[in-house]
């Protein structure tokens, strides 16, 4: 199950995010460190928006792991590019915002575009996902089909929910 693991590792990714937003919060409008960085001074320096920028990732991008791992599992890919798709989803949600921040304090790796290695390998695995969604079968909207199934031992009447069905549920 691949999709587990982008659930799990999302919201773990997002709670480092949610703790990255915690630090920023040291320095930003009343700093309550007692030196802010030069480089942190100017809300508009270019440091200081990379770390912004990765803030933002480090919050959107384990969202994203949350929402596709639930679906992962039943797209039409095979079990390799689920794979895949599942540690690239990952590992750039945890490559992204340590790539800008990496570039928000190395002019270096700035000028080597560090950040494009992650965030391309995020970018092809949510390209191959959508591949698979593409391909997927799917029943029209229309009213449930309806099955019986038993439950310890009774019947019970359960409707099977159809593609549509579960959108709206938000499942």
């Amino acid at each position: 199950m691949t999709g587990v693991r982008n659930v799990r590792g999302g919201i773990l990714l997002l709670c480092a995010g949610l703790g990255l937003g915690l630090l920023m919060s040291l320095y930003a409008f009343v700093p309550m460190i007692p030196k802010v960085p030069a480089s942190l001074d100017g809300y508009d320096d270019l440091p200081r928006r990379l770390i912004r920028l990765a803030h933002i990732a480090a919050i959107m991008l384990p969202v994203i792991n949350i929402a596709l791992g639930g679906w992962l599992d039943r797209l039409a890919l095979s079990a390799r590019a689920r794979e895949t798709s599942s540690r690239l989803l990952l590992w750039g949600a945890a490559g992204v915002p340590l790539a800008l921040l990496l570039e928000a304090v190395w002019p270096l790796a700035r000028n080597l575009h560090v950040s494009a290695v992650p965030v391309l390998a995020f970018c092809g695995a949510v390209a191959a996902i959508a591949v698979g969604a593409w391909r997927m079968e799917i029943e029209a909207p229309g009213p449930s089909r309806r099955r019986r199934v038993s439950a310890r031992g009774s019947q019970a009447e359960h409707e099977e929910e159809s593609f549509f069905d579960l959108l709206h549920r938000g499942a």
